[in-house]
């Protein structure tokens, strides 16, 4: 497979799980400072999706969207910790530690790619950027438990 087209599935993959994520927790998050700055998160990557969306499409291809299992296995794993402790700390730290994998997974991309199209890796780069910002804005609501 093409490296353009196979980033840009993962792009649209890793995003996806970005927001999907944040919409199974949203209901949970009574604090409206902090709801405010997930719905922001929310929406970034939702338009990250919809670019590397419009991006495969200029290659007639699809994204590589979330398996039915990802996605009940993500909400499972996020209602059970909710559960155990849905205070802003853990929420926070639950999403730290999401985006600190996507910081990961996207750095080994963009490292192994060395031959993308310009957009390609400006699309990655925006991602990269949007989690660690991500990161960021949720360190302060991190306390001692």
């Amino acid at each position: 497979m093409n490296n353009n087209l196979e980033f840009l599935k993962f792009v649209s993959k890793n995003s996806e799980m970005g927001f999907t994520a944040i919409k199974d927790l949203l209901d949970a998050i009574d604090d409206k400072e902090f709801k405010k700055i997930i719905k922001q998160q929310e929406k970034k990557y939702k338009e990250i999706y919809d670019e590397a969306v419009s991006l495969l499409d200029n290659y007639n291809e699809e994204p590589k969207d979330l398996s039915g299992m990802e996605k009940i296995s993500s909400y499972i794993m996020i209602k059970i910790e909710l559960i155990k402790d849905s205070s802003i700390n853990n929420i926070a730290e639950m999403m730290i530690k999401g985006s600190n994998m996507g910081v990961i997974d996207i750095k080994k991309k963009l490292n192994t790619y060395d031959e993308l199209d310009k957009k390609v890796t400006h699309l990655g780069e925006k991602l990269l950027e949007t989690e660690e910002n991500n990161i960021e804005q949720l360190k302060p609501f991190l306390k001692e438990k």
